[in-house]
């Protein structure tokens, strides 16, 4: 093996490789690029990959930005959903239908709820201490 001089160790390291496969369509569509042009294989590539760094750049963060919105939405809007029903679970008032007796669940804010209110008003206080007039 040939010993390679410093210049050339030095040139390398600063300059270094990368090389991929493509198909032959995709090579020649390149070198036809390239020749349109009027600059060498590595200059287009080059060109073109540091004009997409922004780009590349801005799409990737657009598509963090949204996946992380997206499940974001979902996870408040399930939350949201449980949550509601937790409440109706937990404030809800719950009573028997005169007639038939079967349980009637009274969800807060509803006409029914508000007529409970409205006729147990002056009939219930919050300490037994707290005299009824």
């Amino acid at each position: 093996m040939r010993k390679k001089p410093p210049s050339q160790i030095k040139y390398e390291e600063n300059h270094p490789a990368i090389t991929f496969r493509m198909t032959k369509e995709e090579k020649e569509k390149i070198m036809q690029m390239a020749e349109e042009n009027k600059c060498s294989i590595s200059k287009l590539v080059r060109m073109a990959l540091l004009r997409l760094e922004k780009d590349f750049s801005k799409a990737c963060s657009d598509v963090y930005t949204n996946a992380w919105n997206e499940a974001m939405n979902q996870g408040l809007a399930a939350g949201y959903g449980n949550g509601y029903k937790k409440a109706v679970q937990d404030w809800a008032i719950r009573v028997n239908c005169w007639k038939c007796k079967q349980p009637i669940l009274i969800e807060p804010n509803s006409e029914n709820h508000k007529n409970i209110i409205r006729r147990t008003e002056g009939d219930i206080s919050h300490k037994p201490e707290c005299p009824r007039e």
